[in-house]
């Protein structure tokens, strides 16, 4: 869809706002509001980010976008139905030559009002939000936090369903490291963020990390992209670091003549910005044995899977043009990944490992396959309790 030139060439025009345009102001949140005067304003309308994003080729520059919905051109429910097209991914926000511009910021902003408004948005969700409140109940929570512990593992609800053995044995490797490291089983509840449910988000991760500062945590080992973006964006004592930041500073390096694998890294797209991260992982990749071979869109240019935001619940078919560009450009290389819900989406189309299972069976580690949700939620219980065993 792409925004009509009679907003634009009025307001150029030195036009005052009429009373449609006033009318329209009035039915967009504060924040909303002002998200879109900033992009109208500063927007360069340079289309970098309109080549690179399915939505906004559809829907048209950010700019235009928001002038028609300050206009009233576009109302706020089809604005909404835009929003929640949107992977909320960043790429838009990365491309952008205008410094501090984040148009990816508008569309979630969107999402909050549309979902306020309009809860029945949610319901295409409910699966997403389900595994959430699983993740939260006291059936599938676990914390186990050994008296004087200072860190914990906190390996989020992906990859112990995806990958529980995986999980078990980085968890022995982190307690190599420093015996006192505890392990918690819980939900950052970041599907609540995506959504637009602000509230929800906030109360649970506020008590997630004020019950570690309570029991005398101090740094918070995460496997999970999302779990990290989420939890950072919390005030806390806590240092909230990586797996891979942690294990790649006692790795050790290579002998000679290690055999290697072509290897193209998925960087997650919540984790755009954290080059320490993508070098950690690389580091770890090139001492067990794979030679990285990077595609186009890598590092701060990482490409959606196509499972953010929710997108492939809802619209499945808007989700696989994410994931077909992105199997282009492996062009038939082996895929590393470090977040296991990109690793679900990857690993039934090409050969795709966990960078945590290359760390821990070297760069032969087999291609994983997905699970289902049931044996997803299975695993989680059976590492439970494991870990209710290893903490008693």
């Amino acid at each position: 869809m792409g925004m009509t030139k009679s907003v634009q060439n009025k307001e150029m025009a030195g036009t005052a706002p009429d009373t449609a345009e006033n009318t329209a102001l009035e039915e967009l949140d504060q924040n909303v509001r002002q998200l879109a005067q900033d992009m109208d304003g500063q927007c360069k309308r340079c289309k970098m980010c309109e080549k690179e994003c399915p939505l906004l080729k559809r829907w048209g520059m950010p700019g235009d976008f928001a002038r028609a919905l300050l206009s009233g051109e576009l109302d706020p429910a089809r604005a909404g139905d835009a929003a929640f097209e949107c992977t909320l991914c960043g790429l838009c926000t990365q491309l952008c030559p205008v410094r501090g511009l984040q148009p990816h910021a508008l569309f979630q902003a969107l999402r909050e009002q549309a979902a306020a408004r309009e809860p029945e948005r949610l319901h295409p969700y409910a699966r997403l939000l389900r595994h959430e409140r699983v993740g939260l109940s006291r059936t599938f929570s676990f914390f186990g936090i050994p008296k004087g512990a200072r860190r914990v593992f906190f390996p989020g609800c992906a990859l112990p369903a995806a990958r529980p053995e995986t999980t078990w044995r980085t968890l022995e490797r982190l307690c190599e490291l420093d015996p006192d490291t505890g392990f918690v089983l819980h939900c950052c509840a970041k599907s609540s963020l995506m959504l637009g449910q602000q509230d929800v988000f906030q109360a649970n991760g506020r008590d997630l990390l004020e019950r570690l500062e309570r029991a005398g945590i101090e740094e918070l080992l995460v496997a999970c992209p999302d779990c990290y973006s989420a939890l950072t964006r919390f005030a806390s004592s806590l240092t909230i670091r990586t797996v891979y930041d942690v294990l790649a500073e006692v790795d050790p390096e290579p002998g000679p003549g290690l055999e290697r694998i072509k290897t193209a890294v998925h960087d997650p797209c919540v984790l755009r910005g954290e080059k320490n991260v993508h070098q950690d992982v690389r580091t770890l990749l090139w001492n067990h044995g794979c030679s990285v071979s990077e595609m186009r869109h890598a590092h701060h240019k990482a490409l959606c899977c196509g499972r953010g935001g929710g997108l492939a619940e809802a619209r499945p078919e808007l989700a696989d043009e994410w994931l077909r560009t992105r199997l282009d450009e492996a062009k038939g290389r082996d895929l590393a990944v470090y977040c296991a819900g990109c690793l679900q989406r990857l690993a039934p189309h090409a050969p795709t490992r966990h960078v945590l299972d290359i760390l821990l069976d070297g760069a032969q580690a087999e291609s994983a396959r997905p699970v289902g949700v049931l044996e997803g939620y299975l695993n989680r219980l059976r590492l439970k309790r494991c870990a209710a065993r290893k903490y008693a």
